[in-house]
C-alpha cells in the first residue's frame, strides 16, 4: 500500500516573487506554495537543512509580507538547471499566510 503524507494544514499553490533573503536582494526566487505552516521556495541556490531563511515576498495589489522560516529539506529542480526546492517551516503558524494562499488560489481557478 502507498504511502501519503497528511498536512497539518492546507498549502496553496501561489507563484509569488521573493524579493529579498537573508539580507540580499533577490530577483529569481519564487514561493511556490504558502500555508500557515510552512512554504515551498524555489531559488538559484541551495541552502542548509536547519538554515534560518528570512526573507519578503511581494503580493500583487498587497505589497510585501516577511517571513521568517527554517529549512526542512532540499532537491534540485529537475524542470530547471542550477536551482532548488526548498521546504520551509515557519516557527510559528502564520494563519495570515493561509488566509492568504486561500485567497490566491480561488481568485486564480476562478478566473479558470
Amino acid at each position: 500500500m502507498g504511502e501519503f503524507m497528511l498536512r497539518r494544514v492546507p498549502r496553496y499553490p501561489v507563484h509569488l516573487a521573493v524579493v529579498e533573503l537573508n539580507g540580499r536582494t533577490e530577483n529569481d526566487c519564487h514561493l511556490l506554495d504558502l500555508s500557515a505552516g510552512g512554504s515551498l521556495l524555489e531559488a538559484p541556490f541551495p541552502l542548509q537543512i536547519g538554515d534560518e531563511v528570512r526573507g519578503s515576498f511581494v503580493v500583487p495589489g498587497r505589497g510585501l509580507q516577511s517571513f521568517t522560516g527554517q529549512v526542512e529539506w532540499l532537491r534540485p529542480a529537475l524542470y530547471r538547471d542550477g536551482y532548488f526546492l526548498l521546504g520551509l517551516s515557519f516557527p510559528q503558524d502564520r494563519w495570515e499566510f493561509d488566509q492568504l494562499g486561500e485567497e490566491l488560489y480561488f481568485a486564480k481557478t476562478a478566473c479558470l
